[in-house]
């Protein structure tokens, strides 16, 4: 899966995970700005 430049692991990618899977949408639909 790509992240988002400039996201490493930290919580901000556990965020995008729980986005992702709340909303159910692809890691490439969630903005950089996360």
């Amino acid at each position: 899966m790509k992240w988002p430049k400039g996201v490493r692991r930290s919580r901000q990618l556990q965020v995008c995970c729980k986005i992702s899977e709340t909303h159910r949408v692809p890691m490439e639909a969630i903005p950089e700005a996360i």
